[in-house]
């Protein structure tokens, strides 16, 4: 099993872009698009749309995978097993609260080796409510397919599509804590993916993230 090694998508990108192009075409064409200061990413996204390129979830299918990086097949049925309580028409988001190791600060695992939650973990508090957890299997992934330890990587294939879903389900959306308190971590992208699909302006946060009395903090756009 591969670890610690995050690959990019662009390899598998331009492997896609072989079905079309001769390798001379496709490095005269980039580096044409290169000229208008575009990143590499945008000039290859671009030339696989113009050839109808699949997606699923928005993501580009390349060489037989999600974004270049996990199969098709196995993308859909960890798509399908992460979403928990999915008729629900509310949907929350939180922090990943856990039990650590006071000395060495590591997480605690149970019996089964699954990580400890505290109460105060999303999860614990989602109740009946829709919610996205990959559990056991995020890590996995991660090691499998050489993704990003951060988890930004993971969070574009996995999170981004559930929040898309949920929003245009027309579900509620509420955090278990306040987004705006913590930074550099899922629950900031969350908060932000979220902002910008609702075009929420920074000014306007404080009338559309509501605290309630159920210690919850509801996005009423």
């Amino acid at each position: 099993m591969a670890t610690g090694k995050e690959i990019n998508d662009y390899s598998a990108k331009v492997k896609e872009l072989q079905k079309y192009y001769t390798n001379d075409e496709l490095i005269e064409a980039i580096n044409k698009q290169k000229n208008s200061k575009k990143s590499a990413k945008y000039i290859l996204d671009r030339m696989l749309e113009k050839n109808n390129t699949p997606k699923i979830d928005g993501l580009f299918i390349c060489d037989g995978k999600v974004d270049g990086k996990i199969p098709v097949d196995i993308y859909k049925e960890y798509r399908q097993k992460s979403m928990h309580n999915p008729e629900s028409n509310e949907m929350t988001f939180g922090k990943y609260d856990i039990q650590r190791d006071e000395i060495t600060g590591k997480p605690v695992k149970d019996s089964d080796g699954k990580t400890v939650r505290l109460p105060s973990n999303y999860i614990e508090r989602a109740g009946d409510t829709t919610y996205f957890d990959l559990g056991q299997d995020w890590e996995i992934q991660t090691k499998e397919y050489w993704l990003d330890r951060r988890g930004r990587q993971m969070f574009k294939l996995y999170n981004r599509p559930a929040i898309d879903d949920a929003i245009t389900s027309g579900k509620q959306l509420r955090f278990s804590h306040d987004p705006r308190k913590y930074h550099d971590c899922a629950l900031e992208w969350e908060w932000n993916y979220i902002k910008n699909k609702l075009n929420i302006d920074e000014f306007d946060v404080d009338d559309v993230l509501i605290y309630r009395e159920d210690g919850f903090w509801y996005v009423e756009k």
